[in-house]
């Protein structure tokens, strides 16, 4: 849901989706939190306007940025280009 969510993921969302037994955000969030720190990963969970959306650690953007002006195929939400900047 995290990286599928075009908008920031809400609790509000994830009640809707698991209706019976939603699992608490939060809890979810640091878990996986501490996975990706863990193992290094190039992405990282983030805040935002009361969500929580996957993002691009600032020290890959050069990257990111590099991929998109290659290849010119990549279409981003807003977010996520706000994500980049």
């Amino acid at each position: 849901m995290l990286f599928a969510s075009p908008d920031p993921l809400t609790q509000k969302k994830v009640n809707i989706v698991f209706e019976d037994n939603p699992p608490n955000l939060e809890e979810v969030i640091l878990r996986l939190t501490q996975q990706y720190v863990d193992q290094g990963n190039a992405i990282e969970i983030q805040n935002v306007s009361g969500g929580f959306q996957l993002r691009t650690k600032p020290e890959y953007d050069n990257f990111v940025r590099r991929l998109l002006n290659k290849t010119g195929q990549l279409h981003l939400s807003q977010a996520a280009l706000e994500s980049l900047s």
